[in-house]
């Protein structure tokens, strides 16, 4: 049975690996070698430590028999959504949605009634399925030589 829970500190570690097994095993046929290499490279747990730590990010994690399968968090003052990441093994089981729709009772909680997101290609599907728009194409820049190409989108939630 799914739980959903606050991320916790002491969770950095499991949704680093789950980060990165869902780049490997999800993202691989929409980007390239490189630009995949490049993105795992630049996920470090000091980077998930301060991300849990700053007091802006509101984070929830799917865990399943003590065992986190996802993880999806957002920025309050941008009122954006940075990430929602699945192990391969759970997707469409309806983890995603539960992250997903927690989040969005989060920020109605906190007065949010604008989401938006930098989607991966293989997931805009995903987010249109449950009311996100598609704005424009985007990019999200690795480092100063590699960008991903994405989809900024936007949910008004009522």
């Amino acid at each position: 049975m799914i739980i959903i829970k606050k991320i916790k500190h002491t969770d950095k570690e499991a949704i680093l690996f789950v980060h990165k097994q869902s780049i490997y095993g999800i993202c691989r046929d929409y980007y390239t070698e490189e630009e995949i290499e490049a993105w795992t490279a630049s996920l470090t747990p000091e980077i998930f430590d301060e991300g849990i730590k700053n007091q802006d990010n509101v984070g929830v994690a799917a865990v399943d028999s003590n065992k986190v399968v996802g993880y999806c968090f957002f920025n309050v003052p941008d009122k954006e959504l940075k990430a929602l990441y699945l192990l391969p093994g759970y997707i469409k089981q309806g983890v995603g949605k539960m992250l997903l729709f927690q989040l969005e009772e989060i920020a109605k909680e906190k007065n949010i009634t604008k989401l938006v997101l930098k989607s991966t290609i293989n997931a805009v599907g995903f987010y249109q399925r449950f009311g996100y728009k598609k704005i424009k194409e985007d990019k999200f820049f690795i480092n100063e030589n590699i960008s991903l190409d994405c989809i900024y989108m936007e949910k008004k939630l009522i």
